[in-house]
């Protein structure tokens, strides 16, 4: 987070498979925050698994906290 403008959302998960705890973290950026983010989630942890959407619509309350 101290390296990214964006906020994220972190949630607990259990995988399926192997019935580990886990945390997913979710976060919305534009393509032109995508480089940006792969090298932030890289340096972080480089056996991070990163699924990229792409995004239709968005609207709802957006925090700016800072």
């Amino acid at each position: 987070m101290r390296d990214f403008i964006h906020g994220a959302t972190e949630l607990d998960g259990t995988g399926l498979y192997t019935n580990q705890e886990t945390t997913v973290i979710m976060t919305v950026v534009s393509k032109y925050d995508l480089t940006e983010l792969k090298r932030v989630v890289k340096d972080a942890d480089p056996n991070a698994f990163v699924n990229i959407q792409s995004t239709m619509n968005l609207w709802g309350k957006f925090e700016n906290v800072e």
